[in-house]
C-alpha cells in the first residue's frame, strides 16, 4: 500500500524501520499465546539453518504454491530430526569434557 505513495526509498526505509520498532515493542508488553508458536520456537534455530536446503532441493521441480508448501513441510520435517539428532550427539560422554 505504500507503494502507491511514490515515496523515496529512504522513506521505505524509515517506515520499514518503524514497523519492526513497533512489532517489538508491542511483542515486549503483550505477551501472545499460540500453540503454534510455541512449537516453532522450540525449533527457530534448526528452521534458520534448514530452510535452505529444501528451497535448494525443490527449487527446479515445483510450482510456486506447491513449492512453498512442500518447502515449509519438509523444513519442518527437517528441523525436528535434526532436533533429535542434536540431544542425542548432545548427550553422548564424549562431548561431556568440552564443557
Amino acid at each position: 500500500s505504500l507503494y502507491c505513495l511514490h515515496l523515496p526509498i529512504l522513506a521505505y526505509e524509515i517506515i520499514s524501520i518503524a514497523f519492526c520498532f513497533l512489532i517489538v515493542d508491542v511483542c515486549a508488553y503483550k505477551e501472545i499465546k499460540n500453540g503454534l508458536f510455541h512449537f516453532l520456537g522450540q525449533y527457530v534455530f534448526e528452521i534458520y539453518i534448514l530452510q535452505r536446503i529444501s528451497m535448494n532441493l525443490f527449487d527446479r521441480y515445483l510450482n510456486d504454491w506447491i513449492y512453498l508448501i512442500v518447502c515449509i513441510f519438509s523444513t519442518l520435517i527437517l528441523a525436528y530430526y535434526f532436533k533429535k539428532l542434536e540431544t542425542k550427539v548432545d548427550g553422548l560422554h564424549f562431548f561431556k569434557n568440552f564443557s
